[in-house]
């Protein structure tokens, strides 16, 4: 499966935003990200909003991270929120192999070829959401099973600032 060697941000609705192909191998998630158009363009103001990442990315004023050993009820309802909220991306990527199934047995061609195949399914899966195609639920895997098993690097660099973001989101919405 060449997940592994591609990042993406995926929109509520299951679209894919952003899809980052240029890192083959085992680069590091917040290394990639670190590099990518979608955090240059946060960083230099292009973009609001906040992203919703895993605990290998590093917490920033617009990636939200999980809190590594919750303390207060607070911080435990932050992070069962976040974590339905990464369901989402889980959820897609589990409809984005059963609609396109060579993404799940693997591709045998070339790194150049099957990046181009791997943006073109997003691309295809884009627009049959856009054309309301969609697929039956009845086959679909839980995605909790797979979100529990991947196992999460610590990131490369922990900004402080994203710490008080979060923080005072936390204390805005559930204090």
């Amino acid at each position: 499966v060449y997940f592994n060697i591609m990042k993406t941000v995926v929109g509520p609705r299951m679209e894919f935003l952003d899809i980052v192909p240029e890192y083959p191998g085992s680069q590091h998630d917040s290394r990639i990200f670190q590099n990518s158009r979608i955090y240059m363009q946060y960083v230099q103001g292009k973009l609001n909003g906040k992203l919703v990442g895993d605990s290998g990315y590093p917490t920033l004023p617009f990636l939200l991270t999980p809190i590594g050993h919750p303390q207060t009820d607070e911080q435990l309802m932050y992070n069962a929120i976040h974590g339905r909220t990464r369901q989402i991306v889980e959820r897609t990527y589990g409809v984005w192999k059963r609609r396109f199934p060579c993404l799940s047995r693997g591709l045998s061609t070339k790194l150049l070829c099957s990046t181009t195949i791997v943006i073109a399914c997003a691309v295809l899966h884009n627009l049959a959401l856009i054309f309301r195609d969609e697929l039956p639920e009845d086959e679909e895997d839980d995605p909790r099973d797979e979100y529990e098993e991947v196992p999460v690097n610590p990131p490369h660099w922990q900004p402080g600032e994203g710490f008080a973001v979060r923080q005072a989101l936390i204390e805005r919405l559930f204090r």
